[in-house]
């Protein structure tokens, strides 16, 4: 496995690949669901990239930009077996030297993530696309725990015109539920207990869910799960929304595109998660 620097290096080191190139963008502290997207990629094309580098762009004013958890040495070791054949690890100054064109997309980032998190969005489609225009990878990979990041990124590329095919990895989850994330590891012993309310929700959306069912009807059965069962004094309901998975709009009815999604405060930390319903 090669580790690269500067993006001069690596475009070198890209420039005597002839084969097919995966690329899976991070901001390390990987996990298990990191490295499936690794393992998806690896069996998928013939090099596999993936780049550590935690975006300042995409969080806010208060946000955990500054204590944002780093291992570098534990991501090297588990891209080593997982068979990745590059790693980029640039600075900051290179990524972004006057910080006056950014990337943005109208429509799919106002809700959500994107409604909560102002300026977020913006930050990621600008980071993924000047990624994409230095590795220029055949295809990419993203988690499914991201889903409305994977969708905004799928509609950057068509209108952008990047021969890209954007690839979606399952949500890896924890031996309890709790979806897998770099942020679990800021949760105490009992708010880590506390997070696998998520997956409960989920769980339980899912068992109440049936084609046609009036949307509304199925969320106001959700709030009132979340008002019986959340323990209020650790956990905070951000937003608990079920959209469409192919363009994010509300509709009146649920169906085989219909997807849960959640955004809860564990303590301070925000964690996301979502699901199809049926």
């Amino acid at each position: 496995m090669i580790i690269v620097y500067s993006i001069e290096d690596l475009k070198k080191e890209l420039s005597l690949i002839k084969e097919s190139i995966g690329f899976v963008p991070t901001m390390g502290y990987l996990h298990n669901g990191h490295i499936s997207l690794i393992e998806k990629s690896v069996k998928e094309n013939k090099k596999t990239v993936c780049s550590i580098f935690v975006n300042p762009t995409q969080f806010g004013e208060n946000e955990d930009l500054e204590k944002y958890p780093k291992d570098i040495e534990n991501d090297i070791n588990m891209l080593k077996k997982a068979n990745c054949d590059i790693v980029f690890i640039p600075k900051t100054s290179d990524i972004y030297k006057e910080n006056k064109v950014f990337v943005d997309i109208l429509g799919f980032s106002d809700c959500l993530c994107g409604k909560k998190r102002p300026g977020h969005f913006k930050g990621v489609l600008t980071i993924v696309c000047k990624l994409f225009n230095i590795v220029r990878p055949d295809r990419a990979y993203f988690g499914e725990k991201d889903y409305q990041q994977y969708i905004i990124i799928k509609k950057m590329v068509k209108d952008l015109n990047f021969d890209i095919d954007i690839r979606i990895g399952d949500i890896i989850r924890e031996f309890d539920g709790l979806a897998m994330s770099s942020r679990n590891s800021y949760l105490n012993e009992e708010e880590r207990k506390k997070a696998v309310f998520l997956y409960d929700l989920l769980c339980y959306a899912k068992k109440n869910a049936y084609m046609g069912q009036k949307r509304i009807e199925l969320e106001n059965k959700i709030e009132k799960y979340i008002i019986e069962k959340i323990d209020c004094n650790i956990i905070t309901k951000d937003y608990a929304n079920i959209r469409d998975g192919i363009d994010l709009e509300l509709k009146e009815f649920i169906s085989e595109n219909s997807r849960l999604f959640l955004a809860f405060f564990v303590g301070k930390i925000r964690l996301i998660d979502n699901g199809r319903l049926l």
